[in-house]
């Protein structure tokens, strides 16, 4: 077996938990090797979504981001949330055991989803939320599922999936997320990169849409590492700014689902923050400006771009931010932002204020309340239906 090739840990060691949420159950616990009898008593409802989110390399449930996705889930929906908490298989004895541990992970994972399929959940239904190794772990359950039940799951979402070890032109590789894995799989990039020292996220189109926020790499308020990857191994740990822009991802994904009050005669609560894309050749073509079509087709798929920008609430008001932390201010919020060479593109943004509509003109920003602007290609997150 090669160096760099490992075998996933026994179950036993994994110790993977699964835990039920909806809006009338706070948490249950379930099973995948019962036989779906946990599930069926657990108050999961097959006629509603079911959304499974799976955490990356170190994470864990108790994560705060994992707690708000699962909260803001529930608000604004009505659904059946699980959570795959492989907290001791993701925090190692070493990456390379951890990436093994996908493989495993994504079978335990496929067991459970066929006990839903099973007592009635369809799985046009099911749509699997995975950051970084997670995301690897929901191909291997699609996969597994597709195998043994000749079915697809309805949706997965890849957030910035992890690059190392998954790259195709090592002999040590494993397989990756992939279009076939699911019905739609949509895809977050980043932290990629094209030389393998560099980028913790896959930098290769493997999805059915794939989002490349700011080109996918370089994220606005990270600092750029050059060869991050040799620099996380040395150091021995995975610090915050180096791992800063591979979190954008799941971030990013996280604020689409954020369920903000805007003024009632916008639609009331609940609507959550669009990011919108659109559709581009490149990065160098988006940022001049040069792919803006008027009419665009809402289920096109293919590659996407768009511009985002780092703010955060001061008070009352929203102060916008670029690549710079306010002192005193823990948590930056991310929005959709044009990109600069594109007069009177919009960006819209929900704060304390209310509805608070943001215009670029070159090198100042105004505010106005203006019409939405008709260039919508896609949406990142949650609103990208399958």
């Amino acid at each position: 077996m090669p160096p760099l090739k490992k075998a996933p840990q026994s179950p036993t060691d994994l110790d993977t938990k699964f835990f039920l949420y909806t809006r009338i159950f706070q948490e249950t616990e379930i099973r995948y090797d019962d036989g779906g009898k946990s599930l069926a008593g657990s108050g999961l409802d097959p006629r509603l979504p079911t959304r499974i989110v799976v955490h990356g390399f170190k994470g864990s449930l108790k994560d705060e981001g994992a707690v708000s996705l699962v909260d803001n889930l529930l608000k604004i929906e009505d659904s059946n949330v699980i959570v795959v908490d492989w907290e001791k298989g993701a925090q190692g004895p070493s990456y390379i055991v951890s990436a093994a541990n996908t493989q495993l992970i994504g079978r335990q994972l496929a067991l459970l989803i066929m006990d839903a399929i099973n007592m009635g959940v369809p799985p046009e239904m099911i749509h699997v939320i995975g950051f970084s190794l997670g995301a690897h772990i929901a191909g291997y359950a699609g996969r597994a599922v597709r195998q043994a039940m000749d079915v697809q799951l309805g949706r997965i979402t890849g957030l910035d999936p992890a690059s190392p070890l998954f790259r195709e032109f090592l002999k040590a590789s494993l397989i990756s997320l992939n279009v076939e894995d699911a019905r739609i799989v949509d895809v977050i990039h980043t932290d990629g990169a094209p030389r393998w020292p560099s980028g913790f996220g896959l930098w290769k189109v493997i999805g059915d849409v794939d989002f490349f926020p700011n080109g996918g790499r370089d994220q606005p308020g990270c600092t750029h590492v050059p060869a991050s990857l040799i620099v996380s191994h040395f150091e021995g740990v995975v610090n915050s700014s180096i791992v800063c822009n591979h979190a954008r991802g799941f971030q990013l994904f996280l604020e689409s689902t954020i369920p903000l009050k805007v003024e009632r005669s916008v639609g009331g609560v609940g609507a959550p923050c669009r990011f919108r894309s659109f559709p581009c050749h490149s990065r160098d073509h988006f940022g001049s400006g040069a792919c803006f079509p008027y009419t665009c087709n809402l289920n096109a798929t293919g590659i996407f771009y768009l511009f985002t920008i780092v703010y955060f609430r001061v008070g009352g008001f929203v102060t916008i931010k670029i690549s710079r932390r306010v002192e005193g201010v823990r948590q930056p919020l991310l929005r959709p932002f044009p990109p600069p060479n594109v007069h009177h593109q919009h960006v819209e943004t929900y704060g304390p204020l209310g509805n608070v509509t943001s215009y670029l003109n070159r090198k100042q920003i105004d505010r106005h309340r203006v019409e939405n602007f008709p260039w919508t290609c896609r949406t990142v997150g949650i609103l990208r239906s399958a």
